[in-house]
């Protein structure tokens, strides 16, 4: 378990040994990054922030092509945006899904259902996503069950390819997938500040775990009793004004 104190500073170290005009006595600032459905945060750069869907729209021949659409509680991008827009986009960002119901991690082929997934959502975004080294782990202080992969995009144009970590974490009855990318041949090089970053991760709300039959039955029960108490009562008031 790596304390949250200790991630930040291997991941501010880490930046600024990426980045040469940084002076060798300073280190980049961070920033706890809070998304707008206040289900997750994290430790990032401190010039990151997300996107909006204006900006998406005005960055598109800048961006890759799979997250040039944006929704703001849903799917979106968090990066460096007014270095993008003054004409610096340097490959690295990390990409947001935020959907309802929790992954399952345990009794299935996580491995396969991703290489499913992913080579079937591939062609729509003019992609071709490559998965590799599933694995599930534990994040940040509290340490999160979280599935971890990597995964290559190859776009359709022959433009340059990205490499990213992607990270499932279930929380509270959702499901939030971080994917932090860059350009594939600088990947090496960033991954140990992607991992860093994620080890600042903190939720709302811990996962539920996983539905077990006697809970998909148990609900319905109590919606029947309750339904069925509902009914008394009408019944009993219908008899009574006659």
């Amino acid at each position: 378990m790596i304390p949250r104190a200790l991630s930040v500073l291997v991941l501010t170290g880490a930046l600024s040994a990426q980045d040469p005009a940084t002076p060798a006595d300073a280190t980049p600032a961070t920033a706890r990054f809070q998304s707008r459905s206040l289900t997750w945060a994290m430790e990032l750069p401190a010039d990151w922030r997300q996107v909006s869907p204006d900006e998406s729209r005005s960055l598109r021949e800048v961006l890759p092509g799979d997250v040039t659409r944006t929704n703001p509680m849903s799917f979106y991008c968090v990066g460096p945006i007014e270095r993008w827009k003054a004409g610096s986009y340097d490959g690295t960002h990390l990409w947001v899904v935020e959907q309802d119901g929790e992954w399952v991690l345990t009794g299935i082929d996580l491995g396969a259902e991703l290489r499913t997934k992913w080579a079937a959502a591939g062609p729509p975004l003019q992609m071709a996503y490559t998965v590799t080294e599933v694995r599930q782990v534990e994040l940040g202080r509290d340490r999160l069950p979280a599935v971890e992969s990597v995964r290559l995009a190859e776009p359709a144009d022959g433009s340059r390819p990205i490499r990213s970590l992607d990270l499932h974490v279930p929380t509270g009855g959702r499901t939030v997938s971080l994917s932090f990318r860059c350009w594939a041949d600088e990947f090496d090089q960033k991954v140990a500040t992607f991992r860093a970053m994620a080890e600042t991760l903190t939720v709302a709300r811990k996962p539920r775990g996983e539905v077990t039959l006697s809970d998909r039955l148990w609900t319905p029960l109590i919606t029947g009793g309750v339904v069925g108490v509902i009914l008394l009562v009408l019944y009993r008031r219908m008899r009574h004004r006659v």
